[in-house]
């Protein structure tokens, strides 16, 4: 791991980390649902909610920022991480806080950028999208998270893909709590225990017309 967050000289916590809870969203693979659980999550949080999009650009677009947010000034996590002034870079929607993505920005956000958008993070509950990060990076980050989600695609053939990284994530946060997403009758319920070992949370496959009407809409899902 990088010596940033070994050396204190680097980053210093400050005293608002102590009310920071850091809450982490991990698909097992491509198109498991991570951005979609991250959104319900933050609906149900109790305390002030913040969405950071640290991989692909998905927010963005889905909610129609371009025109919600027409004339003010952006700041994306781009920009954000070249600062200490993550806390202050977040626009308000739904109830909720989000720093997301620039989808103009092509480049992966680097492993110190990402670093700065944790230490530096704001009061209240902070849920981390990970999606589209690379798997390198996520296992070097998630030991910095209080909470780890891991969203689940409860498909065999996405489950024997991510098998190896899904291990790699259980060693790398021992406590994450396991996610499977669109859980469906046709999940064979003691086979998917076994593969997985351990319990885990059920999300059921909610209406895909409300879905699509809701980012034809350019507004939130909420199924809480």
């Amino acid at each position: 791991m990088s010596d940033l967050f070994r050396n204190p000289i680097n980053f210093v916590r400050s005293k608002k980390a102590e009310e920071t809870k850091r809450i982490g969203i991990v698909s097992s693979c491509r198109g498991a649902g991570g951005t979609f659980y991250c959104s319900q999550m933050a609906l149900k949080s109790k305390n002030s909610a913040h969405i950071v999009e640290l991989g692909e650009s998905n927010y963005y677009l889905a909610y129609g920022m371009e025109r919600r947010f027409l004339g003010q000034k952006m700041v994306f996590c781009d920009g954000a991480s070249e600062s200490e002034k993550v806390a202050e870079s977040f626009v308000k929607m739904f109830g909720m806080d989000y720093l997301v993505r620039d989808p103009k920005e092509e480049a992966a956000l680097s492993y110190e950028q990402l670093c700065k958008l944790v230490l530096f993070a704001p009061k209240g509950d902070v849920f981390y999208d990970f999606s589209g990060v690379s798997e390198d990076l996520i296992l070097s980050l998630v030991s910095e998270m209080d909470e780890v989600y891991i969203v689940i695609d409860p498909l065999p053939s996405k489950l024997l893909k991510s098998a190896r990284f899904l291990e790699k994530l259980k060693l790398s946060f021992p406590k994450a709590q396991l996610v499977v997403n669109r859980m469906n009758s046709g999940v064979h319920k003691p086979e998917l225990k076994r593969f997985l070992g351990s319990d885990y949370i059920e999300v059921p496959v909610y209406p895909i017309e409300k879905i699509y009407s809701a980012e034809y809409n350019c507004t939130l899902c909420d199924f809480t």
